[in-house]
């Protein structure tokens, strides 16, 4: 690490810029022979990484997209209903507000 007197620095300001930025080195400035600021390169922020990383990537979609999935279907009690032929059963009642009386 170099030292400079400030007055040494304020001459040759634009080489010690350079000689910082190329090598990378810090340099302390002195006033009156005690630290009193430090010329130093700025740090290089790393690249950001793209926040769009499937963008451009190609969508392939599977010919049996739409099918249905009989195991999920069977679970949920819906193939059955619809292979007998019997209408679904709604899950909202068809008396809507009404209470029933006890």
């Amino acid at each position: 690490m170099k030292a400079l007197n400030i007055s040494e620095a304020r001459n040759t300001l634009p080489a010690l810029v350079e000689s910082v930025a190329s090598t990378r080195t810090p340099v302390v400035l002195l006033k009156y022979g005690k630290p009193a600021a430090m010329l130093v390169p700025i740090k290089t922020a790393p690249p950001q990484s793209n926040p769009y990383p499937l963008r451009g990537t190609p969508i392939i979609v599977a010919e049996d997209f739409d099918e249905p999935l009989s195991p999920l279907w069977e679970a949920c009690g819906v193939a059955e209903a619809t292979a007998s032929g019997e209408p679904q059963k709604s899950r909202v009642s068809d008396k809507k507000g009404k209470r029933k009386k006890t």
